[in-house]
Formats: C-alpha cells, structure tokens, sequence
C-alpha cells in the first residue's frame, strides 16, 4: 500500500532512505511535494517517475520519452534546487525540472502494483492489515513472483491467512 498503515512505501522509504542513504552535509538534498506528500531527495536516491513523459531533455538538450514506473538513480541536484539529473534503468540521465519533480518519488520500496510486470533478484513482501480489501491469493502470488532468486515474506499471521484464502478475481454474468 502507498500511503496508508506503519508498512506503507511512504513510510519504509523515508526508514529505508535513513539508513541507505542518510543526510549528509556533503549530499545535495531538496524537498519535493507528490500528492501532498514531502520527500527528501538526495543525491544518489533511488527513485520512480509516477507520470509518462514524452518530451523529457537530456543534459545534452535531446529530447527522450520516461514513463510512469520508470527506475532511476539521483545523480545530482543544480544548486538553484529546480532541477535534478536522474540516470534511469536502460533510458539514461534526464534533466527533470521543478514541475516535472511533483512526479518522482523515492522507490527502494514500491508497491506490487508497480513492481507488476517487472522483477528484481531479491523481493521483500510486506503483508498487514492496512488495505485488507487488496489480501488476495492472486495479489500474495504477483508480490512473491517478482523475485528472481530469493523472496522475504514478512506478514502479520492473520493477514496472510486472510490473503491465502480469498479470491480476488470477481466473476461478471
């Protein structure tokens, strides 16, 4: 879940963020509001782009497309703090400016729903009570699928039982 409950990404990125990579008088760092949320961004964050972007600019003033989902790295934060050089995952670095800034997020925790369609070697699974209605069989099998060589499943017991038990998918007549 993206916002809600103590195992939301919110949360475990700024946990995660503090202890991979803490504030640091030689980090360039600003702070960037998406959907009313702040996030500290710091020179080399992981990040995710949240908004698809067909006319993004390179440093070097080509024009390149980034897409909602996209993976990146902080490479660096201009003085002035209005734009942000992030190097993503098989597009390379882009020069985001302020208004395209409201669209990046941190990402060393993302949400099923975001990951689905992609893998990493290592998954770990957080499951609770906090958005019930998404316990599913078919959401706990998405999540654990993600992992290429080693998946962690860390749950509330009463909740991956919920999981393991209900259908997600709905039948139309």
């Amino acid at each position: 879940v993206k916002n809600n409950g103590d195992s939301c990404t919110y949360s475990l990125n700024n946990a995660i963020q503090d202890l991979y990579n803490p504030s640091s008088n030689k980090k360039k760092e600003i702070t960037i509001f998406t959907n009313g949320k702040p996030y500290i961004m710091r020179v080399g964050d992981k990040v995710i782009n949240r908004k698809n972007n067909y006319h993004a600019l390179k440093p070097n003033g080509d024009q390149g497309s980034i897409f909602n989902g996209d993976i990146g790295i902080v490479r660096d934060i201009d003085d002035s703090g209005k734009i942000m050089m992030v190097d993503f995952v098989d597009k390379g670095t882009f020069a985001l400016t302020n208004d395209q800034l409201s669209f990046i997020e941190l990402a060393y925790a993302i949400t099923c729903h975001s990951m689905q369609g992609s893998q990493a070697e290592r998954i770990i699974v957080a499951i609770d009570f906090s958005s019930y209605v998404l316990l599913t069989k078919e959401l706990l099998y998405t999540a654990i699928t993600r992992a290429q060589k080693h998946c962690t499943l860390i749950a509330q017991n009463g909740a991956l039982r919920f999981a393991t038990s209900k259908e997600g998918v709905n039948i139309k007549n």
